[in-house]
């Protein structure tokens, strides 16, 4: 059963190795993989809206503190600000963590 996401994502490993089309979702490789050749043994609708959410928008992703950013940076983010959380002293790095944690993007 064909899903336009799925030909979204195959799309974007035309440009991109499956590992930093994997990094940028917060999947791994292997999830990815799997998702692909159709034998992922979960259900696969929030990979789906992930797919949706990150590669829908032309030109990148909308981050509602740093604007528009490409899927890598907003992964990158997202993965530094959990990383921080909030034992952060800088006030920007701070709203940074509070906003993206929240983000409908990867929280979705």
């Amino acid at each position: 059963m064909p899903h336009a996401w799925i030909d979204h994502l195959r799309q974007q490993l035309h440009t991109k190795s499956q590992a930093r089309v994997a990094r940028e979702l917060g999947y791994s490789p292997g999830a990815i993989s799997q998702v692909l050749k159709g034998s992922y043994p979960a259900d696969t609708e929030k990979i789906a809206e992930r797919v949706r959410h990150v590669y829908g928008s032309v030109g990148g992703v909308q981050c509602p503190q740093l604007g528009t950013i490409t899927p890598l940076r907003c992964a990158q983010t997202w993965k530094r600000a959990k990383a921080l959380g909030v034992r952060v002293g800088n006030p920007a790095t701070a709203r940074l963590h509070k906003r993206c944690t929240k983000c409908p993007v990867r929280c979705g």
